[in-house]
């Protein structure tokens, strides 16, 4: 299965309500979502009847049935549409796509015990404009409806201490993604950045940052006044 993404993909529909699109061939000019896609790929659509709209993430079912995965918006409020005649469906991305990221930070140190793997406990959200962190599930960035990939960067930086090492890693629903950056710290070096993506996702999957050091003792990951961060980039 893929994401696919192409141009001059459009086609009429023979079907109304809310159920999945039984495609009927493409507009003169158009090609065919069968032309660029296989059953089990995925891509944003958007369906057209008149004053009826809907923009979502469709499924390729057959060669001539489209699934509505998820819809992020439509004339029904964001809901499915029932439409009253069958609609004129194309492949477009969705404007809402376009700059999807959710960034959060700490904002006060976490201790973090000697050679420990430790979840990065998140405390605010900033600069996003798609819900993905909340407070009950702290440490974890979670892939919102109508999304397929995800790229992640992450700065860690640690109180001053010369001795031992420092990591951070990237984790997907528990299962390390990445073995990740590490750092011999020295007086004047204590930041670590990591960067890894895109990483295919569905909804509900959620991604972590874990970090270790080997100080011999607790050591704190600082928080707001040097600043730890993760930014999840969606699409």
């Amino acid at each position: 299965m893929a994401h696919i993404n192409a141009d001059r993909v459009r086609e009429s529909a023979s079907t109304t309500g809310t159920g999945a699109f039984t495609l009927a061939g493409a507009a003169t000019g158009f090609r065919t979502f069968a032309s660029v896609a296989v059953d089990g790929d995925t891509f944003p659509y958007c369906a057209v009847n008149g004053t009826e709209w809907e923009v979502g993430l469709g499924t390729r079912s057959s060669s001539t049935v489209m699934a509505r995965t998820a819809v992020l918006s439509s004339s029904n409020s964001g809901a499915l549409v029932s439409f009253t005649s069958a609609p004129t469906v194309f492949l477009t991305p969705p404007g809402a796509h376009w700059g999807s990221i959710a960034r959060v930070t700490r904002t006060s140190d976490q201790s973090v015990a000697n050679n420990t793997a430790t979840a990065v406990s998140w405390q605010a959200m900033s600069d996003n404009n798609v819900t993905a962190w909340v407070v009950g599930s702290p440490t974890r960035i979670t892939v919102p409806a109508g999304y397929t990939s995800v790229r992640l960067t992450a700065t860690a930086v640690w109180a001053s201490d010369s001795t031992g090492n420092r990591w951070l890693q990237f984790v997907k629903n528990g299962t390390a993604l990445w073995e990740g950056a590490q750092l011999r710290p020295s007086a004047l070096e204590s930041a670590l950045t990591g960067i890894y993506g895109w990483a295919p996702c569905t909804v509900g999957d959620y991604f972590e940052l874990q970090v270790q050091q080997t100080s011999g003792g607790a050591l704190n990951l600082a928080g707001a006044t040097t600043g730890a961060t993760m930014r999840a980039e969606f699409r």
